[in-house]
């Protein structure tokens, strides 16, 4: 050891021992070697040849045999494990006897050797296989390595050259290291050296020759760039990104320079928020045309090297960043031409490279991009929709033959999902594959894990639910059962919510079959009011979720888990929170319709039920729907119990209700909410008053006038003016407020009904007769042609019969209208008629009209 000859022979046996091709020691051996040469150099700090050859061998055995850049060090070394060299063992043993300072020391005491510099450097860079020399090298150590390089920028010898180089790729390999940047980045001045060091070794790039450093050192740039602070600089980003768009394009000539230039370009897409710089780069030094976009020159590549599929995969990756990227700058018109082209080189790659799984998840990720950035009637073209869906045929193909390679069915499902949005073709013709359909819900299933593949998978199932013929197999069980555990897993993430919310909303709205998969899963409803109390701020999710509710409410027992499980509470919060949103409004009103009959009272008189939903109505007196789901919701508590019609009256409700179909006389269903809301209020006496004096009876009047020919509205308003006709003040009302006639045209335009008839001869017996001064009203003609043509229709229909006997009688009470009942020529036998038929439901009364009429 003390002998300088000895030692500096060693090491240099040493050095080229370990650079060949036969070293087949073991790494045992290997780490000996290693932990011998460090003392040796320690042993003779000022010896520049054993400095030399220390560095050399130590440099070799830390690579693989037969080579010593940092370009092939992992593809060597993993060699090199494969063949009984385990690497591993001597870094280690480096790193243990503080290798990586002595080389520093080395340096610092032969600054002036230039070879011996470039050497170590190389060294040190051979130890960053494992990005583990940060362990130990001081920010004084960084600095130095800095200095180095500055005192070389200039110099244009072969050594310095040689030690620029190596320094160049040593500071990259270091920068390379997160916790270094993060270290560079404490420091104004080494930031500063991190620019000027980028933009000098990018103009020494971009004018040499292609070798080792040219390869190593543009990614490393990258890298270094996008995850120091400078990427903050946005007029240094520009700078950079135009030098790299002109040296790498510059280079595309070869398919192995073109499939570089664009691999680079791929990685500064990926790495740097710089989009709009790189769109607007242009190459000034091609060779047929002053300026050329990169975007181009990406597109003539393709072109050109169809069978490269490295250069194919990373030109579709560009191209998917670049569009991400003009995302909400659509593509107009002028781009069609354009747009085609790409979609066509982006499909032959698709197609061309089936077997290449790298190509099939960028040109799909592409494809995807694409349909959001271009414009709905570019997409419309026919060349274009016609390459779009063969894409999307070809997609599928590719993920029944990737079924594990979860990036490809993200990219695919989400091509699938961004062409179904373009326009209503593509919805039909993806709604039309059932294979797709089919294909979505196994990835969206297969992979759970996959928060990209739920987005889009759910993104696709909400565009194709708005179709009707879709439903069966959205509102599948499975689907169901996986929306449900999508929903459960990122209940975080509220647009994951939401769109499974208006999923389940619109799939809940359809076949009863639907329902009963939803409810069958007794969590989904947990579920929905679950996301209800997570996210009580969002509008769109509490309206999805309020009609989910609404939907399902199909019978009391779901009624009662809605209620139990907080629903009801859920909406009532709905109605306070949003009631600046009338569509919510609508949807909890609506929800809280279906429920009410099965809320406890509890609940529904805590709070204050009645007066949110009379506020409502107050607050959007315009909204129709808002108007009629309110009004069902005052029936349903009205028909709840007796107490309610007594608070509904109180909260303002009657009033409500009348100025709802007086402001709304031409919509039918509102006519039939009031009247049944009216019919059933009526039957407490104090209410009967109050809605004769608010103006009820000629509401219900003109509603049912307005609409004749609507049955449903008929029977409510006949029931809702028997019931008030109890009223002594109605009475007069219905009779002077064209009450009779409204029901006389409700006989003859209904009359083949048999309960219209029957309704109709109770209410206007009902209002004819004043029990107090016991007064019957004079009978018209066309009241007794229209209760004789009742009778002869319906001659067994004991209702019918009875309430027209029962009519008739009363009409007797009254002199004037005795000789109009006897001059009839078909009375007698009718009533003769009714008496045989029904018995004990017409017997009496026609006898005694018979006595009265005519004697006997």
């Amino acid at each position: 050891i003390k002998n300088v000859s000895v030692v500096a022979a060693a090491l240099g046996l040493i050095a080229n021992l370990a650079a060949g091709s036969s070293v087949q020691n073991s790494s045992s051996i290997l780490g000996s070697i290693a932990r011998n040469i460090i003392p040796a150099i320690q042993k003779h700090p000022d010896n520049l040849t054993i400095a030399r050859y220390g560095c050399k061998a130590l440099a070799n055995l830390c690579s693989a045999p037969g080579g010593t850049s940092v370009q092939e060090s992992n593809t060597d070394a993993i060699e090199a494990i494969e063949s009984g060299l385990a690497m591993d063992e001597t870094r280690s043993a480096i790193y243990t006897l503080r290798g990586v300072e002595i080389v520093i020391d080395i340096m610092r005491n032969h600054e002036t050797d230039l070879e011996l510099q470039a050497k170590a450097c190389q060294t040190l860079a051979s130890f960053c296989i494992d990005s583990d020399l940060n362990k130990g090298l001081a920010l004084a150590s960084l600095e130095f390595i800095l200095d180095l390089y500055k005192n070389q920028v200039g110099c244009s010898s072969r050594e310095s050259t040689e030690l620029r180089d190596q320094v160049s790729l040593l500071i990259a390999t270091l920068l390379a290291s997160p916790k270094l940047i993060a270290r560079f980045n404490k420091s104004d001045a080494l930031v500063d050296f991190i620019k000027g060091f980028i933009t000098e070794s990018l103009v020494a790039f971009s004018s040499r020759e292609r070798d080792e450093v040219s390869i190593a050192l543009p990614p490393v740039m990258l890298n270094l760039l996008a995850a120091s602070s400078t990427a903050g600089d946005v007029s240094f980003i520009a700078e950079i990104t135009n030098m790299l768009t002109n040296s790498f394009l510059a280079r595309y000539q070869s398919p192995q320079e073109a499939e570089s230039a664009i691999t680079m370009l791929h990685v500064l897409s990926s790495s740097l928020d710089c989009a709009d710089f790189l769109i607007s780069s242009t190459c000034h030094s091609h060779p047929s045309r002053e300026q050329v976009s990169a975007l181009d020159l990406t597109m003539e590549a393709m072109e050109r090297y169809p069978k490269l599929p490295l250069l194919q995969e990373s030109a579709c990756g560009l191209l998917s960043n670049l569009y991400l990227l003009l995302k909400g700058r659509h593509r107009m018109a002028g781009d069609e031409v354009n747009i085609e082209m790409e979609v066509e080189l982006i499909a032959r790659a698709l197609w061309q490279h089936r077997s290449n799984v790298g190509v099939q998840e960028q040109a799909t990720l592409a494809l995807r991009n694409l349909c959001c950035v271009v414009a709905k009637e570019i997409i419309e073209i026919d060349g274009i929709k016609r390459a779009l869906k063969s894409c999307v045929e070809e997609s599928l193909r590719a993920m029944s033959h990737y079924p594990n390679a979860v990036t490809l069915h993200e990219n695919a499902v989400g091509l699938i999902w961004a062409f179904a949005q373009s326009n209503e073709e593509a919805i039909m013709f993806i709604s039309s594959m059932s294979s797709g359909i089919t294909a979505i819900t196994e990835s969206f299933l297969k992979f759970p894990d996959s928060d990209t593949l739920q987005r889009e998978a759910l993104g696709t199932f909400a565009v194709l639910s708005s179709l009707d013929h879709t439903h069966t197999l959205i509102g599948s069980s499975d689907i169901i059962s996986g929306l449900n555990s999508c929903m459960t897993k990122y209940d975080t993430e509220e647009d994951i919510i939401d769109m499974g919310c208006a999923i389940f909303a619109a799939i809940s709205s359809q076949t009863f079959q639907v329902k009963e998969n939803i409810i069958s899963d007794e969590t989904c409803i947990q579920r929905i009011i679950g996301c209800m109390m997570l996210y009580p701020r969002s509008s769109s999710i509490q309206g999805s979720a309020c009609s989910v509710l609404a939907n399902l409410a199909i019978d009391n027992y779901v009624k009662d888990v809605i209620s139990s499980t907080g629903g009801v509470n859920c909406i009532l919060r709905v109605m306070d929170d949003h009631e600046a949103n009338p569509d919510v409004m609508e949807k909890a009103c609506q929800a809280l319709a279906h429920i009410i009959g099965g809320t406890p009272d509890e609940i529904l008189q805590t709070n204050n039920v009645c007066q949110k939903v009379v506020s409502a109505m107050r607050v959007y007196p315009d909204m129709v729907q808002l108007q009629e789901v309110c009004m069902t919701a005052l029936w349903g508590m009205s028909v709840k119990d007796k107490a309610y019609k007594f608070e509904i009256a109180r909260c303002g409700g009657i009033c409500a209700i009348i100025k709802c179909m007086r402001d709304h006389v031409a919509s039918m269903v509102v006519q039939e909410k009031g009247c049944i809301a009216l019919w059933s209020l009526s039957v407490s006496e104090s209410n009967q008053a109050e809605i004769g004096q608010e103006g009820g009876i000629e509401a219900i009047v003109n509603g049912a006038m307005a609409h004749v020919k609507t049955l449903q509205v008929q029977l409510e308003a006949l029931g809702a003016l028997r019931s008030l006709s109890m009223n002594i003040d109605n009475k007069s009302r219905i009779i002077d407020g064209d009450g009779i006639r409204m029901i006389l045209a409700a006989m003859w335009t209904h009359y083949t009904n048999s309960e219209i008839q029957a309704s109709a001869c109770s209410a206007i017996s009902n209002s004819v007769v004043n029990p107090i001064t016991n007064e019957v009203q004079e009978m018209k003609d066309d009241e007794l042609d229209a209760i004789v043509s009742a009778m002869r229709r319906f001659p067994y229909d004991m209702n019918v019969q009875q309430q027209a006997c029962v009519l008739l009688r009363n009409y007797t009470f009254n002199p004037c209208n005795m000789p109009a009942l006897r001059e009839n020529p078909l009375l007698l036998d009718l009533l003769s008629e009714a008496s045989r038929n029904h018995p004990d439901a017409c017997s009496e009364r026609a006898n005694y009209i018979v006595n009265e009429l005519f004697g006997y």
